[in-house]
C-alpha cells in the first residue's frame, strides 16, 4: 500500500422514519471487511460519503484505519482516521489531514466527506471542519468500494494495517455534493432508501448473514468477509447510535426507549411517538418524525447538538435549549406560556411557531436571526445580523454584550424594545416601526443612545 492516506468521510448516520434499524456491524481491526465489489461512483463527479463510527482503538503509529472507500491502492478515495485525526484520501497520493482529534474512543461520531465542484469539505457531527479545503483533481477509478478496509491493487489482499478497529452504522454514499443542511438532517432523521443522488445505504439492518443489503433502490449489496455472522460472538450487534422512542410515554419512562434505559446526555434521541418529558433532560441530538408529539411541560430539555423537528413539541413553561444547529422544516412549536425556545446555532427553519406566548432567544456568538413573527424575542452575547423582516407580537431585548444588526431589513414590534446598558443596534436601510395600539416603551440603557435609523409611530 502506498504511504498511509489519511481520509476522514464524515460518515452520515442513517434511519429510516420508521426507525427500524437495530444493528451495527463490529470490526476487528485486523482482517475484516466488506466486499461490494465493484465501484459504486465516479471519483470525477460531486460526492457524498457518510457514516456513523464508534472507534475501539486507533493506529498508535497514526496509520490509516478505513471506514469507507471506493477504490483500491492504485487509486480511489474514502475516509478514516490517521491516528485520532478525521482523514480523507483522493487518488493516489492526495492525503488530506483535517488536524481534528475525536475526542476519545468508544463513542458515535458521525463523519462526513463531500466532494463539491472539486473542493472537499469535512464534517463531525454535522459541523463543518475548520479544514483547509483543496481542490482534489481525481481520475475515476473502476475499482470496488469497501467498508472497513480497503484493497491491493490486484484486489487480492487488504491491509490489516488500515483495518477499523470498532463499530460502524448507517453508511451512505451520494452521486451529489449534500448540502450542509442536509448532511445534518441525514444524520438525525435518516434514510428513505430513495433519495435522489443516493448511490448506496447501508442501514445495516440485515442482524445476521453474510450480505450487508443496500437499502437503496440500487442493489449494491456487500458480502461481509472475515467476519462472524451468526451465534455467539456476531459481529452483527446492537445498534447503540440511536435510542428511540419504541411507545407513547413518559421520557423518564423504560419502556419508551428501545434501549430499554432513559436517555442519557451522550445519546442520540429519535422520537416516533407521543412522549411527555416528565424530568429535565440532556441528549447529545434530537429528532422528531411527522405526526409525533413531545410535551415539555415546566421541564427543560437541553441539546447539545444538531435538533431535527418534523413533530410538534409544546411547551408550557419550561424550555427548549437547542445548543446546536436547529430545523423545524415541516414542524410545529406551540407555546402555551412562558415557554422558552434557547437556540445557539444556525436556524434552518422554526417551522410553525406559535407567537402569543413564549420567548425565543438566540444566545449563540454570531447568528442569524431568522425572518419569523415572535412574540418575546431576546438577543444575548455575540453578533446577531437578521436575516429578513421580523415581527414582535410582544417585546424585543437586546442584552448587555450582544449586537443586533439589522442591514436591510425591518423590524415591527408590538410590545417594548429593551437596550441594556452594553448593547448595540446597528442600523441599516430598514425601518423600526412601533405599531401597537397601546402605549410602548423605548429603553435605552446606554450612556450614548443608539441610532436606531428610521423609526416610525403607527
Amino acid at each position: 500500500m502506498k504511504e498511509k492516506a489519511v481520509f476522514i468521510l464524515l460518515i452520515l448516520a442513517l434511519n429510516t422514519g420508521a426507525y427500524a434499524q437495530d444493528y451495527a456491524l463490529d470490526f476487528d481491526g485486523v482482517d475484516d471487511y466488506v466486499d461490494m465489489n465493484a465501484s459504486i461512483i465516479s471519483s470525477t463527479d460531486n460526492w457524498t460519503m457518510m457514516a456513523w463510527v464508534k472507534p475501539r482503538s486507533f493506529s498508535a503509529t497514526g496509520g490509516w484505519r478505513c471506514v469507507f472507500y471506493n477504490g483500491d491502492d492504485s487509486g480511489g478515495y474514502g475516509f478514516g482516521f490517521s491516528g485520532d485525526k478525521i482523514t480523507g484520501l483522493f487518488g493516489v497520493t492526495a492525503w488530506h489531514l483535517t488536524n481534528q482529534q475525536v475526542p476519545g474512543t468508544d463513542q458515535w461520531y458521525h463523519l462526513a466527506m463531500r466532494r463539491s465542484n472539486g473542493t472537499v469539505r469535512f464534517f463531525l457531527n454535522g459541523d463543518t471542519l475548520n479544514y483547509s479545503s483543496t481542490t482534489a483533481p481525481l481520475t475515476p477509478y473502476a475499482n470496488r468500494a469497501t467498508i472497513g478496509n480497503m484493497f491491493s491493487a490486484d484486489h487480492t489482499t487488504i491491509y490489516a494495517d488500515s483495518s477499523f478497529d470498532g463499530q460502524i452504522d448507517e453508511a451512505s454514499l451520494w452521486s451529489i455534493a449534500l448540502t450542509d443542511g442536509e448532511i445534518r438532517e441525514y444524520m438525525v432523521q435518516g434514510l428513505n432508501g430513495n433519495e435522489t443522488g443516493l448511490a448506496a445505504y447501508y442501514q445495516m439492518s440485515d442482524g445476521s448473514g453474510t450480505t450487508l443489503t443496500d437499502n437503496s433502490t440500487n442493489t449494491n449489496n456487500g458480502t461481509l468477509t472475515n467476519m462472524v455472522t451468526t451465534g455467539g460472538g456476531s459481529d452483527w450487534i446492537t445498534s447503540t447510535v440511536f435510542n428511540d422512542s419504541q411507545a407513547d410515554g413518559n421520557w423518564n419512562t423504560t419502556a419508551t426507549w428501545r434501549l430499554g434505559r432513559v436517555p442519557i446526555s451522550s445519546d442520540n434521541v429519535r422520537i416516533g411517538h407521543a412522549v411527555t418529558l416528565d424530568v429535565n433532560a440532556t441528549v447529545n441530538t434530537f429528532a422528531m418524525d411527522p405526526s409525533t408529539t413531545i410535551t415539555l411541560g415546566s421541564n427543560t430539555l437541553t441539546v447539545a447538538k444538531t435538533s431535527d423537528i418534523d413533530g410538534t413539541v409544546t411547551i408550557s413553561t419550561g424550555t427548549l435549549d437547542a445548543n446546536g444547529n436547529f430545523d423545524a422544516t415541516g414542524g410545529t412549536l406551540t407555546f402555551t406560556g412562558a415557554a422558552g425556545l434557547n437556540l445557539a446555532g444556525t436556524v434552518t427553519s422554526l417551522g410553525t411557531m406559535s407567537s402569543d406566548n413564549g420567548t425565543v432567544t438566540y444566545d449563540g456568538t454570531t447568528q442569524t436571526v431568522f425572518s419569523d413573527t415572535y412574540n418575546n424575542l431576546s438577543v444575548s452575547g455575540g453578533t446577531k445580523t437578521l436575516g429578513g423582516d421580523i415581527t414582535l407580537n410582544g417585546n424585543l431585548t437586546i442584552n448587555a454584550g450582544s449586537t443586533i444588526e439589522m442591514s436591510s431589513y425591518n423590524v415591527n414590534i408590538g410590545g417594548n424594545l429593551i437596550i441594556e446598558n452594553g448593547a448595540t443596534w446597528t442600523k441599516g436601510s430598514g425601518i423600526t416601526t412601533f405599531n401597537a395600539s397601546v402605549s410602548q416603551t423605548l429603553t435605552d440603557n446606554n450612556s450614548s443612545p443608539n441610532n436606531l435609523g428610521t423609526v416610525v409611530v403607527e
